[in-house]
């Protein structure tokens, strides 16, 4: 679950959000591109828009996203809506969530992210998690590592 920081709304400063997890390493803020703080903004302006429509009806924490009435969204509920979104969109329905996750911690791995940052960005208790978990893509990035030093030597020769 993601959860707005409170004195976060600062026109001059990039929205930074904490997200709850099942770990302490779970716990975490989580610092995001200016775009992406963009959108968050506008979304968060009109959750507070939709707040006020509901007066006392609104039952919330201060989650990002939320069911109708403020709360935690359902695990289950999230899932049924984003198979409708693979389906709508003509994609593998067999995709989880958790697997958009694990694809942005490839990506940012073998796009050459710092293995500790992705981990922390992650929530994994140890960079010895990241590394476990991530292997595949880091074995890619010793092949590209090792092809550049070949590519160097070619070139210095």
């Amino acid at each position: 679950q993601l959860q707005w920081l409170k004195g976060e709304d600062s026109p001059t400063r990039r929205p930074v959000w904490v997200s709850s997890a099942k770990s302490k390493a779970g716990q975490r803020l989580i610092d995001v591109s200016q775009e992406l703080a963009d959108l968050l903004k506008t979304w968060r302006r009109t959750q507070r828009e939709e707040r006020l429509i509901l007066g006392p009806t609104w039952h919330g924490e201060d989650y990002v996203f939320t069911n109708e009435e403020g709360g935690p969204i359902n695990p289950r509920s999230l899932s049924r809506a984003f198979k409708a979104g693979l389906k709508r969109a003509g994609l593998a329905e067999e995709m989880t969530l958790h697997d958009l996750r694990h694809c942005a911690g490839s990506l940012m791995l073998e796009r050459g992210e710092d293995i500790q940052a992705v981990s922390e960005l992650l929530g994994h208790s140890s960079r010895a998690v990241t590394e476990r978990i991530y292997a595949h893509a880091l074995r890619n990035r010793k092949r590209k590592a090792g092809e550049s030093l070949g590519y160097l030597l070619r070139r210095e020769a």
